[in-house]
């Protein structure tokens, strides 16, 4: 996967997937769709948004990906690793838990 241009995750109904997070640590440029997901932490610096009911806007956001000096990889990386490390992704859990049992 570290050696991709871009991952996609073209859906309307996958809130997020573990992939996609995947993918950014390791650098690689995302194009999702808005489902509530993705969308939530990932930034313009990360990778594309398209709709998922436009082939146009999907194909934007593969012309876009695929623009060399684009998306910078480190920079991507060094997002996905703060957003998906075991403390951030511990932390979510632990809010989610309170948040349900207060």
């Amino acid at each position: 996967m570290s050696k991709a241009t871009a991952i996609i995750s073209y859906s309307r109904f996958e809130t997020f997937g573990l992939t996609l997070a995947e993918a950014a640590c390791l650098g690689v440029t995302s194009i999702y769709t808005a489902c509530g997901g993705a969308d939530v932490f990932f930034d313009a610096e990360m990778g594309e948004i398209c709709d998922a009911d436009n082939d146009q806007s999907m194909l934007k956001a593969l012309r876009n990906a695929a623009m060399p000096g684009r998306f910078n990889r480190q920079l991507i990386a060094e997002k996905g690793r703060r957003l998906f490390s075991n403390d951030a992704v511990l932390e979510a859990y632990d809010k989610l838990y309170r948040n349900i049992t207060n």
